[in-house]
């Protein structure tokens, strides 16, 4: 069994607009106030770490000062010790569960012991019967149990308010609907900035799995990152992945961005189309155009991908100093990129993102944002 144990401490986050780390403590100093992040350059004292083996499962100890944890989980092959008065605090779940008496049939530490069931569907819920019981006839879970216990682990993390990372876009997907099963989203909300400052992969990872981003995002009202997810759900631009989208309220929002972005593709390929009728001002870089079009942006089935095209049409007009003030104002609103959190300077029509528009933008954001408990 390897033992972490956690002490109730500040976290340490990353601000994307500043590299200096932000105190944010649920007993923050006399000198901070418990509603906003004083920057400091002080050592952030980060929480202890005890391991040691045994034979049966992980062992993960979230505590407060002075205080031993009171309730038990386990979470598949991850035992975990917490302290009641944050899982009251910050999951309505637990707070009407633990509000009631929840007697324990052995003398023990815990006022409360929730184990790993499986039901009929193969989806696993915590519950007060012991998983031994009628454990021989016990469905098999269809997931990933041992994703399944990191993102449980991490939901915990936000809800001390320790640090944590997310590894991608499946790992978030799984902690944000766990916070939905178990209701603490605004504390998974509010801890989503160390994670997205910290962890190397997550950001990367949004334009490769934007679909559960994106619904992440929404389900935890997290704007920055909805607004980042919704760009890569609409590309690329010959497969847009937004059709696949299973929530009604996402898909349509996006269809309707699509067909409008539709239009304004054709205005551009009309305003293209205009300079052919001045070919002694403009001759010369419309022949080359023409060629682009042939060749050099098509893809493997040979469909010319517009975003490249776009792109290596400025350039061109770029280089031969002809009508590049033009081409601005006709592309330079569809080539633009509207990343706000990708900072590895993206670019529509290049690279990675050689099919794709990277301007979108939603048209609303489809929460209350006043809202605090949801």
């Amino acid at each position: 069994m390897s033992k972490r144990t956690f002490s109730q401490r500040p976290a340490r986050l990353i601000d994307s607009s500043n590299p200096k780390p932000l105190f944010v403590s649920s007993s923050p100093p006399s000198s901070l106030s418990t509603t906003s992040a004083t920057v400091s350059d002080e050592p952030v004292p980060t929480s202890s770490a005890k391991k040691h083996k045994t034979e049966n499962a992980n062992l993960v100890i979230f505590t407060i000062p002075d205080e031993k944890a009171d309730v038990y989980i386990k979470v598949f092959n991850t035992e975990l010790h917490v302290h009641s008065l944050m899982l009251k605090s910050k999951s309505a779940f637990f707070r009407e569960a633990l509000d009631t008496k929840c007697p324990v049939i052995v003398p023990s530490q815990f006022r409360s012991k929730w184990y790993t069931n499986i039901d009929d569907a193969g989806d696993w819920n915590l519950s007060q019967e012991p998983e031994q019981a009628g454990n021989e006839n016990r469905s098999p879970f269809k997931g990933d149990s041992a994703l399944e216990e990191k993102a449980f682990e991490k939901m915990l993390c936000a809800i001390f308010g320790h640090v944590y990372q997310i590894a991608n876009g499946a790992e978030l997907l799984c902690v944000t609907k766990l916070a939905i099963k178990y209701r603490c989203l605004p504390a998974v909300s509010s801890s989503l900035w160390g994670p997205i400052g910290t962890s190397p992969r997550l950001v990367p990872d949004i334009s490769i799995n934007p679909s559960s981003v994106l619904f992440a995002a929404y389900k935890l009202r997290h704007k920055e990152l909805f607004k980042e997810a919704f760009i890569h759900v609409l590309g690329p631009a010959s497969s847009p992945r937004y059709t696949k989208l299973t929530d009604p309220v996402l898909r349509s929002m996006a269809h309707l961005v699509y067909v409008k972005f539709q239009s304004k593709l054709l205005e551009a390929h009309e305003a293209i189309l205009d300079l052919h009728s001045n070919p002694k001002k403009y001759g010369v870089v419309v022949q080359q155009m023409a060629k682009l079009a042939t060749k050099s942006t098509r893809d493997s089935d040979g469909k010319v991908m517009k975003p490249m095209y776009f792109r290596q049409c400025f350039e061109m007009a770029c280089e031969k100093r002809v009508c590049e003030e033009e081409l601005e104002r006709i592309l330079g609103p569809l080539m633009k990129s509207k990343l706000y959190l990708d900072k590895t300077g993206a670019t529509a029509g290049k690279g990675d993102f050689k099919d794709s528009f990277l301007c979108f933008e939603p048209n609303r954001i489809p929460w209350d944002e006043n809202e605090r408990d949801w």
